[in-house]
């Protein structure tokens, strides 16, 4: 099968261009944002606190040869290759190029009958709305680290760190926010998980400071952190909305 004029589309490392004719793809310029607001009693409008991101939705217009006009012929053709499109959880999709989002099918249109083909329209829900690209990892040592952060949206990076003592510190100078864990030792491996808004020892959970601990994230561009009691990486991966 052919596509017809739209990109190569890799699904959870399958490329469905191969096995599809792809006669459309949607993709939203980006997800619906929702301001979130409070209105008070007797105030005109409403006040700011903040915004969210929420679930990006793209469709793809995809159709089978059945080499029939039966519509029985045309729903096996269908039922025979759903499995390459219909998983349980979301999974990567690739839509041609190196960035990728993770997509589940939640809903499709039904088998249009075009004689010798069947056509479906399918929804694909990104409930993580963004698009990731390269991972990257980055050295740091003891005191203070320059850091350039790529991408073009903020990042949640991952800190694996060699304890040298009984406390480590990690502190994002720009922003004053600092992760600090205790009760450690000279042979602690601590990983610290700014998207889980959690931190392991040598495998197992182990809470952090909770008196100055503020998981946080990184922003595209130049940032300092200050890491004291070890040294380890960083990686992260670029994303994009």
């Amino acid at each position: 099968m052919s596509s017809v004029g739209c990109p190569l589309i890799i699904y959870d490392g399958v490329n469905l261009s191969d096995i599809f004719e792809v006669h459309d793809l949607s993709v939203p310029m980006m997800p619906p944002i929702e301001a979130v607001t409070q209105e008070m009693a007797g105030r005109p409008g409403a006040y700011y606190q903040s915004r969210k991101v929420k679930t990006r939705e793209i469709t793809m217009k995809l159709g089978l040869a059945a080499g029939s006009r039966c519509p029985l012929d045309i729903y096996r053709e269908w039922r025979d290759r759903s499995g390459f499109i219909a998983k349980t959880e979301p999974k990567k999709l690739q839509l041609g190029e190196d960035r990728h989002i993770w997509a589940m099918l939640t809903g499709e249109s039904g088998i249009e009958n075009l004689g010798y083909r069947g056509v479906a329209e399918l929804t694909f829900s990104c409930f993580d709305p963004f698009f990731y690209g390269a991972e990257h990892s980055v050295s740091l040592s003891a005191g203070s680290n320059a850091v350039h952060v790529m991408g073009g949206y903020s990042t949640f990076p991952k800190f694996a760190i060699s304890a040298s003592g009984s406390t480590v510190a990690l502190t994002n100078s720009g922003t004053g926010e600092m992760v600090r864990v205790t009760g450690l030792t000279s042979s602690s491996q601590l990983v610290i998980d700014m998207g889980s808004y959690r931190c392991t020892v040598n495998g197992s959970y182990k809470a952090a400071d909770i008196t100055v601990t503020d998981f946080w994230p990184l922003e595209p561009g130049d940032a300092t952190l200050v890491l004291s009691g070890g040294s380890g990486t960083m990686t992260y991966e670029e994303r994009y909305l």
